[in-house]
């Protein structure tokens, strides 16, 4: 009898050593993917359009910065100017920070949400700092569309254990967020984090990049087509 729980032990740390090799072999991918990606930027004439956040704005894992998110509203809007002013790894704390220090614009963008996931920031404190993002963003533009990531607990990189405590994270976040942009009239969110069947979405490994993290070019592709399917904002196509 020993013997087995002996072996049952060794069978169970070998598969968690297995396991987190393998997530951290995707960290490395991600920041490889992270280190060469390029963001979409572009100075023509209005409307003037600001994409403020994370990598999932900056538009790493896209082939080409034309195939990000903000390279595929710019396709639609030739004749607008797309201002790029996210950060890899920028929380929601972040964000507010790049926000507080830009001037208005037509239409402001905001991508962000993911990094707050992953961390293990209190939701009190996340709470606050999405409050105080909004506030910012608000008084910035007169139409702000926040676009959280898909919920972090669908990856292909984490081990089973974390998918669900991501997942539930997740969609306690997003619950946040939705919550405080009530607040904000001219707040809209496309709120990916409540997402909670995979049946809502493609395959993950069809939007998602070599580091089973960020999107690829289906990814963000998929992102702008639900934008367009379920809100409408103001002297933009979409």
């Amino acid at each position: 009898m020993e013997i087995l729980w002996y072996n049952i032990i060794w069978i169970v740390v070998i598969y968690l050593i297995i396991s987190f090799l393998i997530f951290f072999s995707y960290i490395i991918k991600s920041i490889k993917i992270s280190k060469v990606a390029k963001r979409f930027v572009r100075y023509a004439g209005s409307p003037i359009i600001a994409f403020f956040g994370d990598s999932t704005g900056f538009g790493v894992g896209a082939s080409n910065p034309n195939k990000s998110l903000a390279g595929l509203v710019g396709e639609k809007n030739l004749r607008s100017t797309i201002i790029n002013d996210c950060k890899n790894g920028a929380s929601i704390e972040k964000t507010t920070e790049i926000s507080r220090k830009q001037n208005y614009f037509d239409i402001l963008f905001l991508c962000c949400g993911g990094v707050d996931v992953l961390s293990l920031k209190k939701y009190s404190k996340i709470q606050r700092d999405v409050k105080e993002l909004l506030e910012i963003a608000s008084g910035k533009s007169a139409q702000v569309i926040l676009i959280t990531p898909i919920n972090p607990g669908f990856s292909l990189a984490f081990p089973w254990f974390l998918k669900s405590f991501y997942f539930n994270r997740a969609k306690k976040i997003g619950l946040i967020i939705k919550k405080e942009a009530k607040s904000f009239s001219n707040v809209i969110v496309l709120n990916n984090l409540l997402i909670d069947d995979t049946k809502l979405i493609p395959s993950y490994k069809t939007i998602s990049a070599s580091d089973r993290i960020h999107p690829n070019d289906e990814g963000y592709k998929w992102v702008f087509k639900r934008m367009k399917s379920k809100i409408k904002i103001k002297g933009i196509n979409l």
